[in-house]
């Protein structure tokens, strides 16, 4: 019977231990989830994002430039003097 006090002491601290140290470790587990479902997630979005982003500027530039092209001769062709000159070249045929 002596051996009974005693372990019901020692279960009783650690509950007391367990109960004050819950609210630490319920945040840590918290904190955990957030930075495992949470963080991790929306990291490799952005990263995900920035190649996307890295290819469509890409894509983008290359477009820009070929619709500044496009420009360049639509406003020939609409130069009267640029269309007379071509007119005439391609009257006179190819050059030795």
């Amino acid at each position: 019977m002596d051996g009974r006090p005693e372990r019901d002491e020692r279960r009783a601290s650690l509950f007391a231990v367990a109960a004050a140290w819950a609210p630490v470790l319920v945040t840590l587990a918290l904190f955990a989830q957030v930075v495992l479902r949470g963080v991790r997630p929306a990291l490799a979005e952005r990263a995900r994002l920035e190649r996307a982003a890295a290819v469509l500027d890409e894509r983008h530039a290359r477009l820009r430039a070929e619709t500044d092209d496009l420009l360049a001769l639509r406003r020939a062709h609409a130069d009267p003097i640029y269309v007379e000159r071509e007119r005439r070249l391609l009257r006179l045929g190819p050059t030795r």
